[in-house]
């Protein structure tokens, strides 16, 4: 028997209480029982008595994101490519560390970024494919603000090894939330070079004119604002008489 979504049962202050007797009833009508839980459901079964925890925690497994080097990451970004490539030109060998870097590797934010990219080129000019910048323009967008937050505090947690949000951590003792291996320490380095990245690239824009981020003559209007114009007063060459001129003015005060 498998159940699902237990998480939502309750939200109350007994709602740890609720779930475990839900899941207790599940496990006395006879067949083995198997439940699906996410990091908070583990944090409030985690609030229960010692027997609780050997009744439904025992045995844990761990569903964790795929890695960025892991060949089923690789498999799922062809599939999403598959779906339409003549709209989805991004390489999945080249782009595959930007696409892990915006979404863990969890494969629903994939998707999501995937479509969020599609309909913002696709606003702009009906025949636009979506690449590279046009993943870091969904990345970077408002409608993925919710996603981006969860994602760069999944990396700092991989890269702080602590507790950053609740419902973003594994708290089963001695579980890590990513395996540990050599392809972490990728993914905290590219973390951490795509923030510096992001520093840049805001810098970058805010010198960058008009005509080079490829703006329209409307845009390009409604950004110009009046600016002051500075005329510098230059000093000039102070002669021999200057001085004495200046001295005996100073010795009249």
């Amino acid at each position: 028997m498998v159940a699902d979504e237990l998480q939502h049962v309750s939200f109350g202050a007994d709602s740890n209480a609720q779930v475990t007797a839900l899941l207790i009833k599940l496990l006395q009508i006879g067949p083995r029982v198997a439940f699906g839980a996410n990091f908070s459901l583990l944090h409030k079964l985690l609030r229960r008595k010692q027997e609780d925890h050997q009744r439904l925690l025992t045995r844990p497994l761990l569903m964790e994101p795929m890695s960025v080097d892991d060949e089923d990451f690789s498999a799922y970004v062809r599939v999403v490519i598959g779906v339409a490539p003549e709209f989805l030109v991004f390489d999945p060998r080249q782009h595959q560390e930007q696409l892990h870097l915006y979404t863990f590797g969890i494969k629903r934010l994939v998707v999501e970024l995937v479509v969020l990219a599609f309909r913002l080129a696709r606003s702009k000019n009906r025949k636009a494919t979506v690449g590279g910048q046009e993943l870091l323009a969904a990345y970077r967008h408002f409608d993925y603000s919710a996603n981006r937050e969860a994602v760069e505090l999944l990396h700092r947690q991989a890269i702080q090894k602590q507790m950053l949000r609740e419902d973003l951590w594994c708290p089963l003792a001695g579980v890590e939330p990513i395996t540990q291996s050599p392809s972490n320490v990728v993914d905290a380095d590219a973390a951490i070079q795509h923030f510096e990245r992001r520093v840049e690239e805001a810098l970058l824009d805010a010198a960058l004119g008009p005509k080079a981020k490829g703006e329209s003559p409307q845009e390009t209007r409604v950004r110009k604002r009046s600016t002051a114009v500075v005329t510098p007063i230059r000093a000039g060459k102070a002669t021999k008489e200057d001085l004495i001129a200046g001295a005996n003015a100073w010795n009249d005060l």
